[in-house]
Order: C-alpha cells, then structure tokens, then sequence
C-alpha cells in the first residue's frame, strides 16, 4: 500500500485546496503527449462496439477525471484513491454521475479486483511515487492486468523527488518488470514507451532540480491471453473476460 507518510499527508491537507490548485493546471494541456495514447484505446473499444471504460488510480480529487475522461473522451470512470479525506470531498463537493469514487490501495486494489472487471484506459498521475520502492512493480503488474486487450496502461510520475518519502520507479527495474511480462508469442507481447512531460507546477526537487514527469505508457494487444506472464495473476482463476474481448473482435 502507499507509504503511510503519503496517506498521512492527504488525509490532513485541505482537500478543497489541492482540487483548486489541480484544476488551475490545465490538466489536458499538461498531458497532452499522451492523449493521443488514450484516444487511440477508447477508439478501438468503440470500434467493436464495446462502451469505454477507465480506471484512474490515486485520483481523489477526481481532476484527471474529469478533466480528461468525461470532459474530453466522454467515458465512465471508476477513481481510486488512498485517501478518505480527498474521496470524501470529492463525493460531497465534486460528484460527477459519470465518476465512480472507491477507497482502495495500489497496488493490491483488492475491491477493484473482486469485480471481476477490466478497463480500456488505466490512468494514474503522481501516485506512483507515492508507493514504497518494492511495490513499483507489482503496481505496474496490477495495472496492466486490469487493462482489457487493446487498451493502454499509462503511469506518470514526478521526477527527481519532490518530497522525502518519495520513491522515483528505477527504469532498470521498470524495463525488467515489462521484459517478465512478455513471455508470450511476438504478437501478444506488450508494447511500451518511456518519456518526459514538462511539470507546469515550476516545482523544484529536493536536490534542487526543476521537476519533470517521466510517463510509462503500455499497450496491452487485443490478441493478450490472460495466461501470457510468466508469473501468476492477481484475478480470480475463473476470470474470462479477455477470451470474450478476443472472440469479440
């Protein structure tokens, strides 16, 4: 789960306060490199004539939300959060009927896990670095396995730190988690791309940097099996939703 510090601090911060200063950075400009990403899952869902769904994780305030999924794509949205002080703001002082909001942790995501469901697009922005350094990649594990075949995973995070109890994810690690989840025929592999965003914020890092946002963007092919990784799933064993998309194509 996150480190307790990061829930520590949301849960005291003025929920209010952080909604304000998260909608003043134009969050579809800010991620606008990785749209065209988004765009291209949800497209492909309907397509095939399947409605579009996303999960956004660590999302509160429900910014990206809204911001991005129903005010540009135009899709439901389950979003996730730690926090009960931000999930509980955002419920009495941001509710969207198109905006589900769940207390869960990543990377375990045991409630979201028990729906038995997928998403087209999971989406999570400045949470990754929330997480202990050992859980990086079972939360890119747990990520993609919520990603129905043809969607995208995309994870963003800030980097150098911006706070003590942060982790950055090690791209070593990063690129070995993605290298031991194609053990799989060449067209089932996952695809992935690295990059970095320009951080509106102006912060600066604890070592004095300017802050950037180094993006993750995986595309999960719609000919994926459930069975593809070399190790086991967190889904239930009679999970079979990817062999209905598959047949559905």
């Amino acid at each position: 789960m996150p480190n307790s510090e990061s829930i520590a601090f949301y849960n005291r911060e003025d929920a209010a306060d952080l909604n304000r200063r998260w909608l003043s950075f134009g969050r579809a400009e800010t991620n606008a490199p990785v749209l065209p990403d988004i765009e291209k899952a949800i497209m492909e869902a309907r397509a095939i004539g399947r409605e579009p769904k996303v999960l956004c994780i660590g999302e509160g305030t429900g910014v990206d939300a809204t911001k991005i999924f129903t005010d540009i794509f135009h899709v439901p949205v389950v979003a996730v959060d730690a926090s009960e002080n931000l999930l509980e703001w955002s419920q009495k002082n941001a509710s969207n009927p198109n905006i589900e909001y769940v207390h869960d942790t990543w990377p375990d995501l045991k409630k979201i896990f028990a729906r038995n469901e997928q998403y087209d697009v999971v989406f999570s922005s400045a949470t990754l670095q929330e997480l202990k350094p050992e859980e990086h990649e079972a939360a890119i594990r747990s990520a993609v396995q919520l990603t129905k075949p043809g969607g995208a995973t995309v994870l963003i995070w800030p980097t150098p730190p911006t706070r003590a109890h942060h982790s950055v994810p090690d791209l070593e690690i990063l690129q070995k988690t993605l290298k031991n989840m194609n053990h799989c025929p060449e067209e089932e592999r996952l695809r992935f791309s690295f990059g970095k965003l320009p951080d509106v914020t102006n912060r600066l890092a604890l070592n004095g940097e300017p802050v950037m946002r180094a993006y993750l963007i995986i595309h999960v092919p719609i000919e994926r099996k459930i069975n593809c990784e070399s190790v086991p799933s967190h889904l239930p064993p009679d999970y079979q939703s990817r062999d209905v998309h598959q047949k559905s194509r």
